[in-house]
């Protein structure tokens, strides 16, 4: 798993040096609050958290964005309570309806999502996926504080085809270089 991580955010810092062109000089470094709302997992918990990520712009209105959200919750259930934990890594290709990192924008993702869940003091398991491999859609918006840092609000919906799924919401601050 961390080997993964580490392959990814090389692989993404790669993308990002070699995205850069005079024309685009922008990428992007946020970090975000929200929840993620298992769909086909059996239960109906929303799990809250938050995470970061990195975006470069790859023209004028596209953006290569990649993101790790850490969420969690504890449910109770029966005489005890399950701690659950869920990694969610994905990466998008988002479309600026003004220019890169400003205004509406959609979004096309797939990912990597993991569940730990941890049974504590007596209570029963409750169904949920292990870990899938999401695809989907987001629609987001940004809007700039200053020259630099920037509002990120953004909803995303996707499933792994015939299988579970989340729908997220997240909103966080963005810092432009």
């Amino acid at each position: 798993m961390i080997r993964t991580l580490l392959i990814s955010l090389f692989a993404l810092a790669g993308l990002v040096a070699s995205a850069q062109t005079n024309e685009t000089k922008n990428a992007r470094v946020h970090a975000f609050v929200g929840s993620l709302n298992g769909i086909e997992w059996g239960n109906e918990y929303g799990y809250f958290g938050g995470g970061f990520g990195l975006s470069a712009g790859m023209g004028k209105h596209w953006a290569l964005n990649t993101e790790f959200g850490f969420y969690g919750r504890d449910i109770k259930n029966g005489s005890g309570y399950i701690d659950r934990n869920v990694f969610d890594m994905r990466g998008s290709v988002d479309f600026y309806f003004s220019r890169a990192f400003r205004g509406f924008y959609v979004g096309a993702f797939m990912g990597y999502t993991n569940v730990k869940s941890t049974v504590y003091e007596g209570a029963n398991p409750i169904a949920s996926p292990n870990s899938f491999v999401p695809m989907g859609f987001q629609l987001g918006f940004s809007a700039p504080i200053t020259n630099r840092l920037d509002l990120n609000l953004k909803t995303a919906v996707g499933s792994q085809p015939g299988g579970p799924g989340a729908l997220t919401f997240n909103a966080g601050i963005g810092y432009r270089f």
